[in-house]
C-alpha cells in the first residue's frame, strides 16, 4: 500500500484510519520495487489509501511505483488497485500511461449502503459515491477502446 497509512475519507465499510495523512514519500516507489524484488515477486499489486488532499490524488506516485517495479522486476506483472481520483480523467490517465498489466478499482458496496458512511473529512463530499466509482471504470473502459 502506497501513499501512507491514513486515508482522507471516512468510509463506514473500511478499516483504514481516517485522519490527516503523511506527506508523500518521494523514495517510496523505489523502496516498493526493491522490496518486491527482494521477495522475488512475479506479480505485484499496488494499492493505496485515498488521497483527496493531493492535487492528483496520488496518481503520479502510482505511475512512479509502476515504472520502478518494471525497472527492478522486468519479468513481473504489475496490477494496480486505485482510488477513484474523484473521477478526474487526467489523473486516471497518468496511472494508465504507466501501463500496468492489470487495472483494478473496487466497487465497494451497493448505493443503498452509502449514506451511513458519512462525509469526507477534508472536502465534505459524501465518502463513497457509486456514480464516481462507475465513472472511474467507464473512463478506464473508454481509454482502452
Amino acid at each position: 500500500m502506497i501513499l501512507g497509512s491514513k486515508c482522507t475519507r471516512n468510509c463506514g465499510f473500511c478499516a483504514v484510519e481516517s485522519s490527516v495523512p503523511e506527506r508523500p514519500d518521494s523514495e517510496e516507489p523505489v523502496r516498493v520495487a526493491m522490496a518486491a524484488r527482494d521477495m522475488g515477486l512475479r506479480y505485484i499489486v499496488i494499492t493505496s489509501v485515498t488521497r483527496d488532499d493531493l492535487p492528483d490524488g496520488g496518481a503520479e506516485q502510482f505511475a512512479k511505483t509502476i515504472n520502478e517495479a518494471r525497472k527492478y522486476l522486468p519479468d513481473s506483472k504489475v496490477e494496480v488497485l486505485t482510488p477513484d481520483f474523484n473521477g478526474n480523467f487526467n489523473d486516471l490517465m497518468t496511472v494508465l500511461h504507466a501501463k500496468p498489466h492489470v487495472y483494478n478499482h473496487n466497487m465497494e458496496t451497493v448505493p443503498g449502503l452509502y449514506p451511513p458512511s458519512g462525509p469526507l473529512p477534508i472536502t465534505g463530499v459524501h465518502s463513497a459515491c457509486w456514480n464516481m466509482q462507475r465513472k472511474t471504470l467507464r473512463i478506464y473502459t473508454l481509454s482502452q477502446a
